[in-house]
C-alpha cells in the first residue's frame, strides 16, 4: 500500500474510534466510500453489522493508538514549542503517522502522561502513563509539585466543568503563565499584577509546563 494510502486508511480508523468508542456513533459504510470500506475489512480493522460499520478489537487497537499519538503530538506542539491552537489539527494529521512507540512514550513522560489534548479531548493511556514511568524529568506536572518561586505556563486543567469555570474566572487558564508566590497553607498564584489563591487539591489538577531550572526563579 502507498504511503498516502495508508495515511487515509489510519486517518480512517482514528475517526472511526473516535466516532464509535468515544462518541458512541453509528458509522454506516456509505459515510465512508466503498474503496475505503473494502480496505478496512480486508485488512481485518472492521466487520459489517447490518447497516453499520463495527471496529474489530484489532480495528479498535489500532484506531486508539492513532488517537493517543494524535493528542500527544497536539500536546508536544501547544506545550513544547508554543504553537497556536489553530494549527495543531492540521500539523498533528501530518506527525502521528510517523511517530515510532519507543518516541511515543518518551514524548508521553516528557509531558508528564497527560490525560487530555489541549482542546479538552481525552488522550488514550499507553503502557507508560499506566506503569507511572518517569525515566526522564517531566517538562508537565501538576502545580502542586512546583516550588515557590517558580514561574509555570498553563498546560491543562483536570477539573469538573464546574471548577473550570471558575478557574476561568480567575483567569487560570490553559496558556496563562502564573508565577508561584506561595505553597502553604494555600497556593498563591501571581498572574500579571493580581494575586489568586487556590486550594491543594485544585492545585493537583492543575497541570502547567515548567521552564529550564536555571529560569524558573526569574519574575514575571
Amino acid at each position: 500500500m502507498e504511503v498516502e494510502d495508508r495515511e487515509a486508511l489510519e486517518h480512517a480508523l482514528r475517526d472511526l474510534w473516535i466516532r464509535t468508542v468515544e462518541l458512541g456513533e453509528t458509522v454506516t459504510p456509505e459515510s465512508l466510500g466503498q474503496e475505503l470500506l473494502n480496505e478496512l475489512v480486508r485488512e481485518g480493522y472492521v466487520q459489517l453489522r447490518g447497516d453499520h460499520v463495527v471496529l474489530t478489537s484489532k480495528g479498535e487497537e489500532a484506531g486508539r493508538v492513532i488517537v493517543r499519538l494524535h493528542r500527544l503530538t497536539e500536546r508536544l506542539l501547544f506545550d513544547v514549542l508554543g504553537m497556536e491552537k489553530e494549527v495543531l489539527e492540521k500539523i498533528a494529521c501530518q506527525v502521528e503517522h510517523t511517530i515510532p512507540r519507543e518516541l511515543e512514550e518518551a514524548i508521553c513522560t516528557l509531558l508528564g502522561h497527560p490525560r487530555k489534548c489541549p482542546h479538552g479531548r481525552p488522550i488514550p493511556p499507553g503502557r507508560c502513563c499506566i506503569e507511572g514511568r518517569r525515566n526522564v524529568s517531566p517538562l508537565v506536572v501538576p502545580l502542586r509539585e512546583v516550588e515557590e518561586g517558580e514561574e509555570v505556563k498553563i498546560s491543562y486543567l483536570d477539573v469538573d466543568s464546574k471548577t473550570e469555570q471558575n478557574l476561568s474566572e480567575l483567569g487560570l487558564l490553559p496558556g496563562v503563565r502564573v508565577k508561584v508566590l506561595r505553597t502553604r497553607p494555600a497556593y498563591i498564584l501571581k498572574r500579571n499584577e493580581t494575586r489568586i489563591a487556590i486550594d491543594a487539591d485544585t492545585a493537583l489538577r492543575i497541570y502547567v509546563v515548567r521552564g529550564p531550572r536555571q529560569n524558573r526563579r526569574g519574575e514575571l
